[in-house]
């Protein structure tokens, strides 16, 4: 897979850089995933009809492990902590399929696969060590890392449900971690990029819309609540109507839009002076991406999608897409194969 064992781009020029925490447990983990003395903290999030029984779910943080966002938060935050108690990071999703459906990991191969001789129903999915960290449960975990009792802990395999904060500050041997620093980016993307299914059908949505591959657009993500699959609507309403909200996306959207322009033009008058002779053809390019920039919107509110899709809020295009929340445990469509390890690839 793309990205393993390669995390130069994560390079810093010095390790006594605080944010170097990084690039050096990219190489730890793969140097250390499935060596025999190996030990593993697992993300966990387990479904009623899986390995682990009907009572399974009570070993959710919120029965269901919540939204999308929600469990990538405490998959960034368990990152923090794997490092501080030098534990390979490993995610089982089974609710509502693998995670490997839609996320496959770059740098840091957090897949449960088989060579790493971990059983699923003992080790993971009846863990004798396991942990539930949420705002209703606390965060024991936390406590046990800075008494350093945590690190003493034999057990080859630690389970953990949790959706706790990424950049919640721990203290003692966990890193920090800021939102507004590009090292939240750079975990992010250290973990996941897209399954090559949601890539292929992200191409198709776009080319729905007229994006052709590699052209520059501008997306909107309006998520106002009442999906499939959603217990409740969001209540997102308080800026205005539905098009009264995107009128303020798109508003946000002309300042990438002027952005992009500039970064386009000093490019193009870069190149002019480097080959005055494709100055023209440079300048058209910018031009050609000017005035051809689609405004891409996704949401999960039908009228916004029909009036968007009637031409009636231009600039804006939106794709047929219905989105399902992921806490919808059974996704209308999938037949649900028996849980096993993936193959590694």
């Amino acid at each position: 897979m793309e990205g393993h064992g390669s995390a130069s781009r994560l390079q810093c020029r010095h390790t006594s850089e605080p944010d170097c925490w990084l690039p050096e447990y990219v190489e730890w983990h793969r140097t250390h995933r499935g060596r025999p003395d190996a030990k593993y903290l697992v993300w966990v999030c387990y479904r009623d009809d899986g390995l682990g029984g009907p009572d399974a779910p009570s070993r959710n943080v919120y029965a269901d492990c919540a939204g999308l966002g929600d469990r990538l938060r405490g998959i960034h935050y368990l990152t923090r902590i794997a490092y501080a108690v030098k534990r390979v990071l490993l995610v089982w999703q089974e609710s509502p399929v693998l995670l490997e459906h839609f996320l496959e990991p770059t740098h840091i191969d957090w897949r449960l696969t088989p060579e790493l001789g971990i059983d699923l129903a003992r080790e993971v999915a009846q863990s004798a060590r396991h942990y539930v960290v949420g705002v209703e449960t606390g965060n024991q975990l936390r406590e046990e890392v800075l008494q350093g009792t945590f690190q003493q802990l034999p057990d080859r395999v630690v389970t953990v449900s949790t959706n706790w904060l990424a950049e919640d500050p721990v203290g003692g041997p966990v890193p920090d971690l800021s939102q507004h620093t590009p090292l939240m980016g750079q975990l992010a993307r250290a973990l996941f990029r897209l399954s090559s299914a949601v890539e292929a059908a992200t191409d198709a949505a776009l080319a729905s819309v007229g994006v052709k591959p590699g052209q520059p657009f501008v997306a909107a993500h309006l998520r106002l609540g009442g999906q499939i699959g959603e217990e409740f609507a969001i209540e997102r309403f308080s800026l205005g109507q539905p098009h009264e909200v995107l009128q303020l996306a798109f508003q946000c959207a002309a300042g990438l839009v002027d952005a992009d322009k500039r970064r386009l033009r000093q490019a193009a008058a870069a190149a002019a002076v480097l080959a005055p002779t494709q100055a023209a053809a440079a300048l058209a390019a910018v031009t050609e991406s000017e005035s051809h920039m689609p405004h891409v919107l996704l949401t999960d509110n039908d009228e916004l999608r029909r009036r968007v899709s009637a031409g009636e809020l231009p600039p804006w295009v939106s794709p047929e897409l219905h989105p399902v929340h992921i806490r919808l445990r059974r996704i209308p469509g999938w037949r649900i194969a028996p849980a096993r390890c993936p193959e590694p690839g």
